[in-house]
């Protein structure tokens, strides 16, 4: 089987579902590629990632509620002001 690694050095994804069981694996494995990973959910029981290579930033989110949306979408484009991939989870 082949090993693919791969580099998401200065790459921020943002990563809904971020409590779950595939949600969380997708968050440690992008941060340990290097990204800077933020992670959204309704469930505020958040998992605190923390790498060598990355960060890991937590949003309660409600993906059902507008107000909610708008709140965190104006969040991340005033902090980061972009957004490199969305893996909606």
């Amino acid at each position: 089987m082949n090993n693919v690694k791969f580099d998401f050095s200065d790459k921020i994804i943002l990563v809904t579902g971020c409590n779950g069981h595939i949600g969380s694996a997708l968050c440690q494995q992008l941060l340990d590629a290097g990204a800077l990973v933020i992670g959204m959910d309704i469930n505020s029981d958040a998992r605190q990632f923390k790498t060598k290579l990355g960060s890991f930033e937590f949003l309660e989110v409600d993906l059902e509620n507008n107000a909610d949306i708008v709140k965190s979408c104006q969040y991340l484009a005033t902090k980061y002001h972009r957004l490199d991939v969305l893996i909606n989870n």
